[in-house]
């Protein structure tokens, strides 16, 4: 495990479903860019732009919000692979990706 062309194992670390009605989301100040970081790095004409089409739709209906957060680590077993000298990681660290529900992923 860990030696040259081994791959190191990873676990599911944590699995954050959600889902909220888009008014209450609006009304409790969740869809501001200090909410999250992923509005946090839209520019202000992309979160104006993505906000009118959630209002339009909210206007031809009800709408519900829904997150599919999940987190994996990959875990080390405590000696220095090849591949985590190449990284420059330590021996022992864990590395986590988020993998939005688009299926874009961000370690």
């Amino acid at each position: 495990m860990g030696g040259r062309g081994e791959s190191l194992p990873f676990v599911d670390a944590a699995f954050i479903p959600g889902s909220i009605d888009a008014g209450e989301a609006f009304a409790r100040g969740l869809i501001e860019p200090h909410a999250t970081s992923q509005l946090a790095i839209l520019t202000p004409e992309e979160l104006a732009c993505g906000i009118g089409k959630l209002r339009a739709a909210m206007a031809r209906g009800p709408v519900t919000l829904e997150a599919d957060l999940r987190v994996w680590a990959t875990v080390g077993n405590g000696r220095m692979s090849d591949a985590s000298a190449e990284q420059g990681t330590s021996p022992g660290t864990a590395a986590a990706t988020a993998v939005a529900p688009n299926g874009i992923s961000r370690p």
